[in-house]
């Protein structure tokens, strides 16, 4: 394997010496960096920085733009988020800091290679800074990622729950395992780190003077590193995807009683409730598409991972490494940005009064009648609720006028009447918008 081809993989396990050695070596036979007029006597290393600081200098400004854009929509609508919403929107500010960081770093240290003139030992220093702080930053938005995931799990296994389209005992078990599968990838990645970190200890620190001795184990550690992300990948889609089909499941069902109920009585109105219902559908449709969304983000990313073992080979195939992560993570951070409007569709759609919700029918319809009329002091007024004119109003001075009164009451208890009725059919078209849960809160 040619100091070319090792160069690539060095610069993503460790800083290690075995691919800063052989720029070392190179420095005493080859002359300065070219200028673009004598490129033909560039190295594999400058050609390759090069051809790196062209393809990803495109999103150096598209996530500089991503972190801007996020951090001035939390700025302008923070005040009208709730909590899970503050959440996921510091976590994506988070996300897409860290990436502009990285690529930053990347930039820095791609051009530096391609603009120094030589190569002396103080770049050499720089260079291996900067790619020991790529990797940290790499490895935590790897992870980072997998946390938004696991948040969004939650979010929505909590509603499937509230709206009982799961029950209790399967809440508890699928929090558990989304718990155990958030904590076994970080202890993986930090493992990961940590061996790196010893690995550039001992090369570094002259323990061992081959350092082409350990490239098979820095290979398995990234190879494994990239099967386990592709895992974890594929594990999270599989629970947050799982909570949009219970949920639109449980809408279905909601339609084709509703419908049923319908046809089996003509002068049921139901027509308002099948509209809401339809327009419940059409928000979750949107959020499942977006959940599917970022699986495919992720799922490309952990696809470009592939390429960094894959360019022992073939020095450029980093190449394809940088497109398939930095397209995902575009599409990533963009979907979690964007993912506000239609949670916020969701939230109108499948809220309900918590109150309601938890009160006896009975209680509800007395709660609901009791609150829709006040009596006046002094007066025996009826005032409905909405209207903007008293019914009756007697004014009670004697025994003498309770004849009277109880007859001029007559038509303000068919009133009554009617409007319990409506309140009790609202009471009941309440009951059935029962898909609010957390999510509401998101």
């Amino acid at each position: 394997m040619s100091s070319s081809d090792n160069f690539f993989v060095d610069s993503f396990m460790m800083p290690s010496v075995h691919g800063l050695t052989s720029l070392l070596q190179q420095s005493n036979t080859t002359p300065p960096i070219p200028s673009i007029n004598n490129a033909s006597l560039w190295s594999d290393q400058v050609k390759y920085s090069l051809s790196i600081g062209i393809t990803s200098g495109p999103f150096f400004f598209i996530f500089w733009t991503l972190l801007i854009v996020s951090i001035v929509i939390y700025a302008m609508k923070r005040k009208e988020m709730k909590r899970n919403q503050h959440i996921l929107f510091i976590m994506t500010i988070i996300l897409a800091a860290d990436v502009t960081l990285n690529l930053t770093c990347r930039m820095v240290s791609e051009w530096g290679m391609f603009s120094s003139v030589g190569i002396n030992r103080t770049f050499i220093l720089y260079y291996t800074i900067m790619g020991a702080i790529q990797r940290v930053v790499i490895n935590y938005w790897v992870w980072h990622q997998l946390l938004m995931m696991a948040f969004l799990c939650n979010v929505f296994y909590k509603t499937c729950k509230e709206t009982g389209a799961i029950t209790q005992n399967q809440f508890t078990r699928m929090r558990m395992v989304i718990m155990v599968t958030l904590v076994g990838s970080a202890i993986f990645f930090l493992s990961q780190t940590t061996a790196n970190i010893i690995m550039s200890g001992l090369v570094n620190g002259g323990i061992l003077r081959d350092a082409s001795s350990i490239l098979g184990q820095q290979l398995a550690i990234f190879i494994a590193a990239t099967i386990m992300f592709f895992v974890f990948t594929v594990l999270f889609s599989i629970y947050l995807n799982i909570t949009g089909f219970r949920l639109n499941s449980s809408l279905q069902e909601s339609v084709r009683k509703l419908k049923e109920k319908m046809n089996d009585q003509p002068l049921y109105a139901g027509r308002e409730r099948e509209n809401t219902l339809l327009l419940k559908q059409t928000a979750l449709r949107k959020t499942r598409l977006m959940q599917a969304g970022l699986s495919l983000a992720l799922l490309l990313q952990s696809c470009g991972f592939l390429f960094i073992p894959a360019s022992a080979v073939w020095l450029y195939l980093g190449n394809f490494f940088f497109a398939c992560t930095n397209v995902g993570l575009v599409i990533f951070i963009a979907l979690m940005i964007s993912i506000n409007t239609p949670m916020q569709e969701v939230q109108r759609m499948f809220r309900r009064n918590s109150q309601i919700s938890n009160d006896p029918p009975v209680l509800k319809d007395t709660k609901n009648f009791n609150n829709s009329r006040e009596l006046m002091d002094g007066d025996a007024t009826l005032v409905v609720e909405g209207s903007s004119h008293t019914v009756i109003t007697s004014e009670i001075h004697s025994p003498s006028t309770s004849t009277g009164m109880s007859k001029s009451m007559t038509p303000v208890a068919s009133s009554e009447q009617d409007s319990a009725i409506k309140l009790n059919e609202n009471s009941r078209e309440t009951e059935d918008l029962a898909m609010d849960g957390t999510l509401s809160q998101v």
